[in-house]
């Protein structure tokens, strides 16, 4: 499709930099991580996240592994319980995608404020303790 060629570049960018790759709910979240050095990013523009829109993740990772950093309000949670409760997280599992979920540090409603109040590796470091 049209976003074929974009994908390709985030590809290449990706699998220079990680093994894996973190989707979060605004552009706003994406940029402010880039900023601080985590690279291998993409915002998927809200909480209505589609297996399409998984799958393309999970391709842009050599390790085919998405991390879930959503915003730690009822919007975000309710997100992962909507992935879980369709099957959409199990589909892919069996395709071989794995996704994963984190938790922001306590007190942060978002990935933007987790980086700015604690710094990129303890950014990291929340990604490090995703769950399945």
């Amino acid at each position: 499709g049209g976003d074929a060629p974009q994908a390709e570049g985030l590809r290449a960018e990706t699998q220079k930099s990680c093994e894996q790759v973190v989707l979060v709910e605004g552009y706003m979240d994406a940029i402010a991580l880039h900023a601080a050095g985590v690279e291998n990013v993409v915002a998927c523009l809200g909480t209505a996240i589609s297996e399409a829109q998984l799958e393309l993740a999970a391709r842009l990772s050599p390790s085919r592994v998405v991390l879930l950093s959503l915003d730690a309000d009822e919007a975000g949670r309710a997100a992962v319980r909507r992935l879980a409760q369709r099957g959409t997280l199990q589909r892919l599992d069996a395709r071989g995608a794995t996704t994963r979920v984190a938790s922001l540090p306590a007190g942060c409603k978002d990935p933007d404020e987790a980086v700015r109040a604690y710094g990129r590796a303890a950014y990291e470091a929340s990604l490090s303790c995703a769950e399945d």
